[in-house]
């Protein structure tokens, strides 16, 4: 793993959490129409979304690639 790039352990998450459904990389691509490259750059820069392992798979919380693809609100002046 490259410095600064940390992946969180699904196993470490609690069992009872049934509210984060998480993807693999290709089904997150799937889902939200971006290349499965996309996506592993999403993760690579760090900050975008949170890499997380089960076994030797890299997963992604769906409602975290939901809440990044959702369009920003601009502030009215």
């Amino acid at each position: 793993l490259s410095k600064g790039r940390q992946d969180k352990d699904v196993l470490d998450m609690k069992s009872n959490d049934n509210a984060n459904e998480f993807l693999t990389v290709d089904e997150a691509a799937q889902l939200t129409g971006y290349s499965h490259w996309s996506i592993r750059r999403w993760l690579a820069l760090g900050g975008k979304l949170t890499r997380y392992r089960a076994g030797s798979r890299i997963i992604v919380s769906r409602a975290e690639l939901l809440e990044l693809l959702k369009p920003k609100k601009e502030e009215t002046k």
